[in-house]
């Protein structure tokens, strides 16, 4: 009796959750299969033990397929690091540019965020135009003409949009500065050589004096 209550108050919690978050937990799960052993194992012992066999093989079954779901929410997680998710309206090329990961790259190029983000921009609104808008459109889609799936897919094809023109504002930004350090050594050796005959020049007008 008390295990049927159980049930069913975990039942009614499960009908209350939000809809992207119902989810069985797994104590009422347990519960719930205990209670249909017992009532089974009345009707038949045998019947009980195929079906306590089944759970147990239907576990090591759903085992890859859990591992495979959590590698899925992790790589969702990635994306998110970067793409704002379907009802942010935040825009994902600021987001990219204003991560800690990229903030970090970009002090090593001597640059900042908006730099990037301003780079960015022009690449897209010359390269990359029209596949950004059609998949921008997909990923922030909330009439449910695409299913979660399409719309990650268009998630990780921004990310690696952002990430190819990355790479080309780094590899230009890493060119400025060996030009410019270049230039700083030219201007080095100048300088020493310029210093070098005043020195003479000086010295002469003491040996003159």
């Amino acid at each position: 009796m008390y295990l049927g209550l159980i049930v069913i108050v975990g039942f009614i919690a499960y009908l209350t959750q939000d809809k992207q978050d119902k989810k069985f937990p797994r104590w009422l799960k347990l519960i719930f299969w205990l209670l249909v052993l017992s009532i089974l194992s009345r009707v038949s012992d045998t019947l009980a033990g195929a079906v306590f066999i089944g759970l147990i093989a239907w576990w090591f079954v759903k085992k890859p397929s859990r591992r495979r779901k959590q590698q899925v929410a992790e790589d969702r997680f990635d994306t998110a690091d970067v793409v704002p998710h379907f009802k942010s309206e935040e825009d994902p090329v600021k987001r990219y540019a204003s991560t800690p990961k990229r903030q970090a790259a970009l002090a090593e190029l001597l640059s900042t965020p908006k730099e990037l983000a301003t780079y960015i921009d022009q690449e897209i609104d010359t390269f990359f135009m029209n596949e950004w808008t059609k998949m921008a459109a997909i990923y922030s889609d909330q009439t449910g003409q695409f299913d979660d799936d399409v719309r990650d897919n268009a998630g990780h094809q921004m990310r690696e949009i952002l990430d190819a023109i990355f790479a080309k504002f780094a590899k230009k930004k890493r060119a400025e500065l060996v030009e410019k350090q270049s230039i700083n050594e030219e201007l080095k050796d100048k300088h020493k050589a310029e210093i070098d005959i005043a020195m003479q020049v000086y010295d002469k007008w003491q040996d003159k004096a």
